[in-house]
């Protein structure tokens, strides 16, 4: 990858990783739903304020459907199922369930998309993520409580959604500019909560403390509208699978903040799996290569 390419790519790292912690803020005032819907709309008008200084194209009701299905998979579904999973679970667990998204990712685009199959190093190396994700959750597998299951497997739904969002962009959206792509999904991704909020969280709260309002605009401005916006680009540059791999470095990040503002603890099964995780991807990193254009005959 180019310098670019890598700068965006720890941005998004950084900034996403650290949405499980602001979301674990936000949710001790407004309820989760709720507090994605005022998220979106805090990206969605920032994003149409940038379109509209930049004059970049947005053919929103030509492209209505494509952001109806980025929205909701892209966006609603994984952020609310997110949110929801840290009612149950810890940070840092959240983040590291998190990491399962590359090997969704790649799994689906390994079918879906042409420039993106299998290769021997690929099934190792989800075959190593697989084992660390396993290892992060074995020494609670045995525990009795529902809502601690019912966490895991929101954030596993959110993964599985990301991964279906990130090969429909690259397979269905390849000629929208990707500001216009990410307010598209934006401001659907905004509706579709805002109904699901009034309808499962009325009366809607509004926030009235400070913290909680720095956490609705990191995640709208920083996370969500200028997050996306490079998540696009690197998904044209690179590819679905290089760029979800930012996901994998999301429980470093998750289980530091988690330690050092939630007072949450770790133990050798989040080092072990961590570290599993990362070999997996160090592996299937190696493999994946777009193809080069081809050259012209002069």
């Amino acid at each position: 990858m180019s310098l670019k390419n890598w700068l965006q790519f720890w941005y998004i790292a950084i900034m996403w990783g650290a949405t499980f912690l602001w979301l674990k803020i936000g949710i001790r005032e407004i309820p989760p739903i709720t507090l994605n819907a005022y998220r979106l709309t805090i990206s969605s008008l920032g994003l149409l304020l940038f379109l509209w200084l930049t004059k970049t194209p947005f053919p929103f009701l030509k492209h209505w459907k494509t952001f109806l299905i980025l929205g909701l998979f892209n966006v609603a579904l994984p952020f609310a199922a997110i949110t929801m999973s840290e009612q149950h679970i810890t940070t840092a667990m959240a983040s590291m369930l998190n990491a399962a998204t590359p090997l969704f990712t790649m799994t689906l685009a390994a079918f879906f998309l042409a420039d993106e199959g299998w290769t021997w190093r690929k099934v190792i190396g989800i075959g190593l993520g697989v084992a660390g994700v396993y290892i992060l959750v074995f020494n609670k597998l045995s525990e009795t409580s529902q809502a601690f299951q019912y966490g895991q497997l929101l954030v596993l739904g959110a993964c599985l959604a990301y991964g279906i969002g990130a090969v429909y962009s690259r397979k269905h959206a390849p000629d929208l500019k990707p500001p216009a792509l990410a307010a598209g999904q934006a401001i659907m991704a905004a509706v579709s909560l805002w109904v699901a909020a009034l309808i499962t969280e009325s009366p809607i709260r509004f926030p009235t403390q400070g913290l909680t309002w720095i956490s609705i605009f990191w995640l709208g401005k920083l996370a969500t509208a200028i997050g996306t916006t490079i998540f696009f680009y690197l998904l044209k540059d690179i590819g679905a699978g290089r760029t979800m791999m930012s996901h994998f470095t999301f429980p470093v990040i998750g289980v530091i903040l988690g330690m050092v503002f939630l007072n949450e603890t770790v133990d050798w099964h989040f080092v072990l799996g961590g570290a599993l995780i990362l070999l997996g991807i160090l592996v299937v990193n190696r493999s994946i290569r777009l193809p080069e254009p081809a050259k012209e005959n002069l």
